[in-house]
């Protein structure tokens, strides 16, 4: 008989417990929405807010990187030159074709290549480092593209 008042007592705390926590959660989702009675405030926050603030900046403090001390007032007039556009000679990287792995039933083979002393491992229209971009992988050759010229390097 004492367990049962007992149980009884707990039951009915759990259920005051849980009767507080069931309205604490619907308060916080369901409160009421505060608002704004005073309309004259907020006329005048959007006046603020549609108002510009201009501000002057003054340029006359010394060059930080160290070119010298120029002023925006003291400012030299520098001739540009027209230059001609001259054909600029790419220098390649050595690049050397080691070979290439290929499962039997894949079409798309995997190219050993070796750039400046790194090995890669390579596929069809990949794009490496420093703009260069795998053309075509075949049994002894693969054609590399590296900025606007393409080679074919073949395998020694």
């Amino acid at each position: 008989m004492k367990s049962k008042k007992l149980t009884y007592v707990l039951i009915i705390v759990v259920a005051l417990i849980w009767y507080k926590v069931f309205f604490k959660v619907k308060a916080n989702l369901f409160g009421e929405e505060v608002l704004i009675e005073n309309v004259q405030r907020t006329e005048d926050l959007r006046l603020l807010m549609t108002q510009k603030d201009t501000v002057e900046l003054k340029l006359n403090y010394r060059d930080p990187f160290g070119v010298g001390s120029l002023l925006p007032d003291e400012v030299e007039e520098i001739e540009v030159e027209t230059m001609i556009a001259q054909p600029i000679k790419i220098i390649w990287p050595s690049v050397k074709y080691v070979g290439r792995v290929q499962k039997t039933e894949s079409k798309n083979p995997l190219a050993i290549l070796q750039i400046d002393g790194v090995q890669l491992f390579v596929r069809k229209k990949e794009e490496l480092f420093d703009d260069f971009k795998i053309i075509h992988i075949g049994r002894d050759s693969v054609e590399i593209k590296y900025m606007s010229e393409s080679k074919i390097f073949w395998r020694n």
